[in-house]
Formats: structure tokens, sequence, C-alpha cells
């Protein structure tokens, strides 16, 4: 017993020293550690900064992208202008604007009465009435759209009219055309006032 209690302390200090030794690794232990810390530390940096610099590369190519998308952009829209002016150009030369609609009775466009205007169709048109009213009287109005036609038709053009037809490009036939409604217009109209004032003497 006695001899127990007298190695007892040594048996405590090994005790101790073979925890401490398995709770504190050596130095060499620490060392690999903080070796493969440092490692991860610089690998984790790396695959950062290859991040970052895909970034970049990736911002900038997509600011190209996006510059030459822009540059195509205001091409197509100079090009589409281009192709709008050409047509119109086209147009204006194959397919003038109508002067005479289509409908019936024959009808004078807005480019029809502008012309009628720069003619002068319209006083023209109230002169020659003058001459013609007796020749309507019982005519029904295509009877009177008939005989202004073949008036116009038959009518020399005065030289304003036709430096009027020559400048504005429009044919001597549709000039023609033009002034003939104008003149079944007014002629209608002088018969359908002279009928009014019949009727109005009856009563």
């Amino acid at each position: 017993m006695d001899t127990l209690l007298k190695y007892a302390p040594l048996a405590t200090l090994g005790l101790v020293l073979l925890m401490g030794a398995r709770l504190w690794p050596d130095r060499s232990d620490r060392k690999e550690e903080k070796g493969e810390r440092e490692g991860a530390v610089d690998t984790d940096r790396s695959h950062f900064k290859d991040f970052m610099e895909t970034t970049q590369e990736s911002q900038a190519e997509r600011a190209r992208w996006e510059g030459a998308v822009d540059a195509d952009r205001n091409h197509f829209k100079d090009f589409m202008k281009a192709v709008r002016r050409q047509l119109n150009e086209i147009l204006a030369t194959v397919s003038p604007e109508p002067l005479v609609s289509r409908s019936s009775p024959l009808r004078l466009t807005q480019g029809g009465e502008k012309l009628v205007e720069q003619l002068g169709g319209a006083a023209w048109a109230r002169e020659t009435a003058e001459g013609l009213a007796v020749e309507t009287e019982g005519l029904e109005p295509f009877d009177i759209e008939d005989l202004a036609f073949a008036h116009a038709n038959d009518l020399k053009l005065p030289a304003l009219m036709r430096k009027v037809a020559y400048d504005e490009g429009v044919p001597s036939a549709v000039v023609r055309q033009v002034l003939g409604i104008v003149l079944r217009d007014e002629l209608i109209q002088r018969q359908d006032a002279t009928s009014t004032d019949a009727r109005s003497e009856k009563r």
C-alpha cells in the first residue's frame, strides 16, 4: 500500500502528459493545418479573381453587343426613311392623287377642287351655263352630264388653263373631265333653281 502511494504522483503526472499529448498536437501537425488553411484561402482568392475577370469580360462583351444592336437599329431607321421617301416619289409619279372620285355621279376630289380653283373653272362654268341653260330644259341629270362633257371636250382650252395643266402635270383630257363636272353641277343647279321659281309662281 505504501508502495502505491509512493508512485501515485508519478502515475498522475504520466496520465496528465498522455492526455496533453492527445489534446495538443505537435507543432508539425499545426503547421500542416495552417498550410492547408492558407492553401484553401489562396484557392478561394484565385477563384474569386477568375470570377471577377470573367464578369468584367462578360460586361465588356455585353456592352459591345448592345452597341452593335443600337447601331443596327439606327441603320435600319435610316434605311426605312430612304425606302419611304423613294416609295412616295414612285407613287407620286406612277399613281398621282385622283382628281375625280369613281362614285355615282362623278364627283371631284379635294385635288380636283384645287385644280378647278387654279383653272378658274367655277367662273368659266357660270359664264358657259348662261348660254346652255335653254338646252337643259326638261333634261334628266344624266342628259345634262352628257351635254356638259360634250361641251368641255369640244372646248379649246384657254392659254391659262393649258399652262396650269402643264405646270401640274395633268393631261388635257383630265382637265376637260374636271371642267365637264363643274359645268354639269352648274347647269343642274340652275335647272333646280328655275323649277323652284316656276312652282312658286304657280302658287
